[in-house]
C-alpha cells in the first residue's frame, strides 16, 4: 500500500503528462480541414420558388492522416418542409460519409421563399417589336412578334416579386426603310418597371424560365413625307452683257426653298441650280423670274419661282461702242 501512496503526486503528475503526449500524438496524426460543401435542399412546397440560395455551406471536419477530406466526405442538407413565404431561418443537418470523420454542425442558414408561378399559375407575357432605326421618311404601322405564328406570347415560370411589373421585349437594331421587314432569332428580353432585368442570371430553385427564347420580328412600313430647307444657285448665264459692260452682283431670291418628298428622294438633295439666263441685251441691273428645277422624281419645291438679279455696270477698261449719228 505504501508503493502505490508513495510520492502520489509525481506519479498524478507523470499520468497527466503521458495522457497529454497520447493526445498529442493522436492530433498530430488527424487531417482538420474546412471543407466548402454542397447544400441539398428537400421537401420544398410546390407553391414556394427560393430566391438566390446559398449553394455551399463552410464545415469544420477531422479525420485520421490517412483518410483524404474532399468535399464529397460531408453532405448537408435543408430540410424546407416547414418553409413559409418571406425570409425563413433553416438548420443545416451535416452527415459524414464515414465514421471515421468527425463534423461540426454549422450555424442554420436564412433562405428567402416567394410565390412560386407554374403549371397553371404561370404568366404569360405579350412579346414587344421596338424599332429605335426607323429611316427618315418611312413610319412604322405595324410591328409584331411570331413564335412561330402571331401574337407571340412567353411563358413566364418565376417568382411572383419578379413577373410583378415585368414586360418582355426583342428590338429590331438594323435600319428600317422597306415596307416590310423580317428578322429571325432575336433574342427575347426583359423589363421590370421599365428596368432592364436579365432572366438568364436570376438565381432561384426551382430555376426561373421562360419560353421561348427567342423570335421572329416582323415590321410593316408605309413611306411618307419628309420635307427639307434647299439652297438655290445661280447658273453661269447663258450669254454674257453685250462689250463695254459687265455683271458685277448677283442675287438670288429667295435663297432656300422647301422641298417635300419620300425620304429616299429628298436624301440626297443638297442645293438646286437654276437655269442660267441670257444677259447679251442687258446694259443695266435686271431681273429675272425662273421656274425652279424638279431635283428628283416626286419632290415638290415651294416657291417655285425664284427672282435672279444681275447689277450690270460699264467695263472700265472697255468704252461701249457710242451709238450712229442719225444721216
Amino acid at each position: 500500500m505504501n508503493l502505490i501512496t508513495q510520492e502520489w503526486r509525481l506519479k498524478l503528475l507523470a499520468l497527466g503528462l503521458a495522457i497529454l503526449m497520447l493526445g498529442a500524438v493522436a492530433f498530430s496524426q488527424s487531417n482538420i480541414r474546412t471543407l466548402q460543401v454542397n447544400i441539398s435542399y428537400v421537401n420544398r412546397p410546390d407553391g414556394l420558388i427560393l430566391i438566390s440560395p446559398l449553394d455551399r455551406i463552410a464545415v469544420s471536419v477531422s479525420a485520421p492522416s490517412d483518410l483524404p477530406l474532399t468535399p464529397a466526405s460531408v453532405t448537408a442538407t435543408a430540410d424546407l418542409s416547414h418553409i413559409k413565404k418571406g425570409p425563413v431561418s433553416v438548420p443545416i443537418q451535416v452527415r459524414p460519409t464515414d465514421v471515421r470523420i468527425v463534423v461540426q454542425s454549422p450555424p442554420p442558414i436564412t433562405v428567402n421563399a416567394d410565390t412560386y408561378l407554374s403549371g397553371p399559375s404561370a404568366v404569360t407575357l405579350p412579346v414587344q417589336v421596338r424599332t429605335p432605326n426607323v429611316q427618315p421618311g418611312w413610319s412604322v404601322t405595324r410591328a409584331f412578334a411570331q413564335c412561330p405564328s402571331a401574337p407571340c406570347n412567353v411563358i413566364f415560370t418565376g417568382p411572383a416579386s419578379v413577373a410583378s411589373g415585368l414586360d418582355a421585349f426583342v428590338t429590331v437594331n438594323a435600319p428600317i426603310e422597306g415596307q416590310l421587314t423580317e428578322t429571325p432569332s432575336l433574342p427575347v428580353q426583359f423589363e421590370q418597371n421599365g428596368r432592364p432585368i436579365d432572366l438568364t442570371k436570376l438565381e432561384t430553385l426551382p430555376l426561373t424560365t421562360f419560353q421561348p427564347s427567342t423570335v421572329t420580328a416582323e415590321v410593316d412600313t408605309t413611306q411618307g413625307s419628309t420635307s427639307i430647307q434647299v439652297t438655290l444657285l445661280d447658273a453661269t448665264p447663258t450669254h454674257y452683257p453685250p462689250a463695254g459692260y459687265r455683271a458685277t452682283n448677283v442675287t438670288v431670291s429667295p435663297l432656300t426653298v422647301l422641298c417635300t418628298g419620300s425620304g429616299t428622294a429628298v436624301a440626297g438633295v443638297t442645293a438646286i441650280t437654276l437655269p442660267g439666263v441670257d444677259l447679251s441685251h442687258s446694259t443695266s441691273n435686271v431681273t429675272f423670274k425662273v421656274q425652279v428645277p424638279v431635283p428628283a422624281a416626286g419632290v415638290k419645291c415651294a416657291p417655285s419661282i425664284a427672282s435672279v438679279t444681275y447689277s450690270i455696270a460699264p467695263n472700265p477698261a472697255t468704252q461701249p461702242s457710242p451709238s450712229p449719228t442719225p444721216s
